[in-house]
């Protein structure tokens, strides 16, 4: 009547782990459980039961029991479900998150035990329900539902020492009784606080102040004592809501920065936490945003210019570059666009030849005084031409013999352009069809009007080759 269940890794529909033996344990298992009813360790009249270091994953459809199940665990969302047993110890759990279910039910139990352990869940995370002599103890909980610990005809239990956040309860208040639970000694629970280290980095050579926040589970502002510690040294002892300290460092090395925090109420738990804080060079910073363009279209490019610290700068000078090139005026020369106020712009016309394409801007920042040379990047996104084909030339009227030119336009993905009169296409002196390339967006195509030609008007028309095919028309007057 003895088992044990060590180090698994279980994942399971439903059951993860369901025993009706006595004298079991369940140590560094991690466990995950999906379904309707799903749950990670059902216990059923089962005594001396010890769960240790485990991690509870369970995932279930619903938060309902199943009335048509005869299991001796009956078909329901949890972590550990616990019936009619005695002496069941959960203690030093890692993780239980539960999805429609409590982390733990206890009915019927006495002399059991829930201490230490991190338990998350959307439901209460404790349900004890006839359950005598028991304890919760040293737990950190949290759970969008209204209590965290839910007594029903429960006597002699003592819950003390937990940190309770439930939706709108915290601490002592977060455990519920009906009347019929009775003698349960509920104390000493606490409201959770954390702390928030600020700011990310320092600059190196540079005086700079690190800023401890306390913030609370229940969103009220707490006091108590701040213990600053710089790479393992206590560097600063304050009190308040908040404090600060002032710091310069002299070398690039990163800061490990830990803060504790006592609070000066009992109602709240003591917190520590570790930043690591960057200490950085003072320079400039270039940021850019991404812009959408057409092929053809003028843009303006924009450059920021921040010092590290986010201050403006209002000197030195930007050059541009497009996929590496740098950005010229009509004449050949760099343009240079001054900083002011933080800000660099240029005109440019996107290249038609990029269409379609990603392109890499690139700004330099040229440096000045304190502040070295510096670069930013953004991505100007060029719309695909919509393919369009168009005559470039006007109507032509012209009488046999002649030579003319017929040009036309044309964008998309589009190799060859062929011509037609009437419908007819046109041909070379050997009859074979005359396929034009488009070079640069451009087709054009030199033609003698044949002497067989009568004097009137024709249909002049252009015709793509390819998957997509496009037409454009004109109108061409042959004269006697």
């Amino acid at each position: 009547e003895s088992g044990n269940a060590y180090g698994l890794q279980i994942a399971g529909s439903n059951y993860g782990i369901e025993i009706i033996f006595k004298n079991v344990n369940i140590t560094y298992n991690n466990v995950t459980a999906t379904g309707t009813y799903a749950m990670g360790v059902g216990l059923s009249m089962t005594d001396n039961v010890y769960l240790y270091r485990n991690i509870l994953k369970i995932y279930g459809q619903t938060n309902e029991t199943n009335p048509n199940s005869y299991d001796n665990v009956p078909a329901t969302t949890a972590g550990v479900c616990s019936l009619l047993g005695n002496n069941t110890r959960i203690s030093e759990e890692m993780t239980y998150n539960v999805i429609n279910g409590p982390d733990v039910i206890f009915n019927g139990m006495n002399n059991s035990l829930i201490d230490k352990g991190e338990f998350i869940s959307d439901n209460d995370n404790f349900i004890f329900e006839d359950v005598e002599n028991s304890n919760i103890t040293n737990t950190d909980t949290v759970t969008t539902s209204k209590a965290s610990v839910d007594l029903i005809n429960s006597k002699n239990n003592i819950v003390k020492y937990n940190v309770f956040m439930a939706d709108e309860l915290f601490g002592n208040d977060a455990v519920v009784c009906d009347d019929a639970s009775v003698d349960n000694i509920i104390e000493s629970n606490y409201i959770g606080t954390d702390v928030e280290i600020t700011p990310d980095f320092l600059v190196k050579d540079m005086l700079g102040t690190i800023t401890a926040t306390a913030v609370c589970d229940d969103e009220s502002e707490v006091t108590g004592t701040f213990i600053f510690s710089i790479d393992g040294q206590e560097v600063l002892m304050a009190t308040g809501s908040s404090a600060s300290y002032d710091y310069t460092p002299t070398e690039l090395n990163p800061l490990d920065v830990t803060v504790e925090f006592i609070p000066t109420s009992s109602e709240y738990y003591s917190s520590s936490t570790q930043s690591i804080i960057d200490v950085v060079e003072y320079g400039a910073v270039i940021t850019m945003d991404d812009i959408t363009a057409d092929a053809g279209e003028t843009v303006t490019l924009t450059a920021n210019v921040k010092d590290v610290l986010g201050n403006v700068i209002s000197k030195g000078k930007i050059t541009f570059k497009i996929n590496g090139k740098t950005v010229k005026d009509s004449q050949g020369k760099v343009i240079y666009a001054k900083v002011v106020d933080g800000v660099a712009q240029v005109d440019y016309t996107v290249a038609e030849e990029f269409a379609g394409k990603d392109i890499i801007i690139t700004a330099i920042y040229s440096g000045s005084a304190g502040l070295p040379k510096t670069e930013g990047s953004s991505t100007l996104y060029v719309n695909e031409d919509e393919p369009f084909i168009e005559f470039e030339n006007e109507p032509i009227t012209t009488s046999v013999g002649q030579k003319v030119t017929f040009t036309v336009k044309v964008t998309g993905d589009v190799s060859k352009v062929v011509f037609k009169i009437n419908g007819k296409t046109i041909k070379d002196d050997n009859g074979k069809v005359i396929y034009v390339k488009v070079v640069d967006g451009m087709a054009s195509i030199d033609y003698v009007i044949p002497e067989n030609m009568k004097a009137k008007e024709y249909t002049l028309t252009a015709v793509t080759t390819g998957n997509d095919r496009l037409t454009d028309e004109q109108t061409l007057t042959i004269t006697a």
